[in-house]
């Protein structure tokens, strides 16, 4: 009588108890290179997804968005204070192209000296976040600054439109995706 007091404890308890997947959201690209040759990119960030104990559904994302151009360095667009994804600028980076209110970039007659955002994710034309980010949906990245000390830091201006967000199961490695594959 007592085991089966038991079970009827511990059954539901796991049935009720909450699991997480991990997944990784990805969408490739290709970006060119200050040589001008394109280069295979892929934007990826990571996110738990699964319900609580209690049946409540729990997302969490586990990282910025992390832009990888092959043989390049991994570029992290970070939560701006709006929540949108943006590329820092850094010292000696020039802001030479804007975004326009439809979507486009515009270059600037007149690059500015700034500690601005350099690089922004849209969704049909409107700045994006992980959050607002699913599976179907298909990022552009603009890169708006140049660095003259530095030629290579970052592809060429523009606007770049990428393959839809897909999704994979993932460890808890948190390893990212390789565009070179």
């Amino acid at each position: 009588m007592k085991i089966q007091k038991l079970l009827l404890i511990i059954v539901p308890a796991i049935a009720l108890s909450g699991c997480a997947t991990n997944y990784r959201y990805e969408a490739r690209g290709e970006l060119p290179g200050t040589d001008g040759e394109p280069r295979n990119a892929v934007l990826y960030w990571f996110k738990d997804e699964g319900r609580l104990w209690y049946g409540s559904r729990y997302e969490q994302v586990d990282s910025d968005a992390i832009l990888r151009v092959c043989n390049d360095l991994p570029r992290p667009f970070s939560p701006d204070d709006d929540g949108w994804l943006a590329l820092e600028g850094k010292s000696g980076d020039l802001l030479a192209a804007r975004i326009l209110p439809e979507g486009g970039i515009e270059p600037l007659a007149e690059p500015l000296q700034e500690l601005a955002a350099c690089g922004r994710v849209q969704v049909n034309g409107q700045p994006a976040g992980t959050v607002n980010m699913a599976v179907g949906i298909q990022p552009v990245v603009s890169i708006l600054c140049r660095n003259p000390a530095r030629p290579g830091r970052y592809p060429e201006i523009g606007s770049y439109r990428f393959s839809m967000v897909s999704r994979v199961v993932t460890d808890d490695k948190r390893t990212g995706a390789e565009p070179c594959e």
